[in-house]
């Protein structure tokens, strides 16, 4: 929901990226069994989860 109020469109480019970022946060709960596990990350530990999400997603 962030990227999207951030983006201020609901282009399909936008949902997708939208879908990878609520991907990469919901990855660290489940490696954490925690939402707990948020709380120690850096933008940089973030972004580039987020950037493995988009080169797996990419064919």
């Amino acid at each position: 929901m962030a990227h999207l109020a951030r983006a201020g469109d609901l282009s399909a480019q936008s949902v997708r990226e939208a879908v990878i970022w609520g991907s990469t946060m919901a990855s660290y709960s489940v490696q954490g069994f925690s939402y707990d596990t948020l709380r120690g990350l850096s933008a940089e530990d973030i972004g580039a989860r987020y950037q493995r999400f988009v080169d797996l997603t990419r064919f």
